[in-house]
């Protein structure tokens, strides 16, 4: 990400200018679709809860943010402007319908240009009700946060961009049932930050289909069916199948995956074929190994470490 002097600022007006690495279509769909916006409009360690999005001028734009510490704010807010792939104007003086609010902070803009057809000029503004408030949003760490969260919405746009041009179906992907695939999805980014792709609920609300991006690999999901015979780990009393994730720190990657609520079931540990390697047990039953690699290893030099390592075991 490209980050420009921003041009327009004033006593109410706060802007940041960036260049995105990624298509204009990416870069849109990212603030407009609501399970996207969800996973880049807060900077880290905040989360964006919730998100319920009508993108036309008089549609709703709320959304609940929450903090490390279990900080809340819920933002309800307006459309007031929407010109398709090119620009948006929202408001938190007015919720959906124009109804005014009892208090205004500020109105915010992003208007998107075409750097080239790979690149996106994004200019992202706010403009306040008074200069106080302006001031207030400078020392509450706006510079440092809108550059957070757009280098999070580059990262996202860029993995939208990814799987629209090339969709990762390379021949093998695992598909998993779940009971609560819906929840699966929320704990998958979580643990593992997995980017949802698609979902596609059935008339009971039970998704028949649903699919995210794990590591750039798809990984298929859908909701237990005993109907036809779809049943997840838990209902089977166990499962014969560990799905493997090659990462660059095992150790972190582990905490990541038990602070969102996985089970450690092998803490990770120097192996004799060169990885730092352990496994998790995911909320619906599901096992998954995690290891980075320690050492590039011969064939040779495995088969002989494997003896000591069995000894020891």
């Amino acid at each position: 990400m490209k980050i420009h002097e921003p041009q327009g600022e004033d006593a109410l007006t706060l802007i940041l200018d960036v260049t995105i690495e990624a298509p204009r279509a990416s870069v849109w769909r990212c603030w407009t679709e609501a399970p996207l916006l969800k996973e880049w409009h807060c900077p880290r360690p905040w989360q964006v809860e919730s998100a319920d999005l009508d993108v036309r001028p008089g549609g709703r734009f709320n959304a609940v943010f929450v903090g490390p510490a279990g900080e809340r704010h819920d933002h309800k807010g307006m459309f007031l402007a929407v010109e398709p792939m090119t620009r948006l104007v929202f408001t938190d003086g007015h919720t959906e319908g124009f109804i005014p609010a009892p208090k205004h902070f500020m109105t915010g803009f992003v208007e998107l240009a075409d750097d080239d057809e790979r690149r996106t000029r994004m200019v992202w503004g706010a403009r306040h009700a008074s200069e106080a408030d302006a001031k207030t949003h400078l020392e509450m760490g706006f510079r440092e946060g809108w550059r957070s969260a757009a280098q999070q919405l580059e990262e996202l746009a860029r993995t939208v961009a990814g799987a629209e041009a090339s969709p990762p179906a390379t021949g093998l992907a695992p598909h998993l049932v779940c009971d609560g695939a819906a929840d699966a999805i929320e704990f998958y980014k979580r643990a593992f930050g997995a980017r949802e792709m698609m979902r596609l609920p059935g008339a009971d609300g039970r998704l028949m289909h649903a699919s995210v991006l794990i590591n750039g690999a798809m990984v298929m999901l859908v909701d237990e069916n005993r109907d036809y015979a779809m049943l997840g780990p838990k209902a089977l009393k166990g499962t014969p199948v560990t799905l493997h994730l090659i990462v660059p720190d095992a150790d972190a990657a582990i905490a990541r995956a038990a602070a969102a609520g996985a089970l450690v079931v092998m803490p990770a540990a120097d192996m004799f074929w060169g990885d730092r390697y352990g496994q998790v047990e995911d909320p619906f039953g599901h096992r998954w190994a995690i290891a980075s690699s320690l050492r590039k290893m011969t064939l040779d030099e495995i088969t002989a470490a494997a003896p000591d390592f069995a000894k020891g075991a």
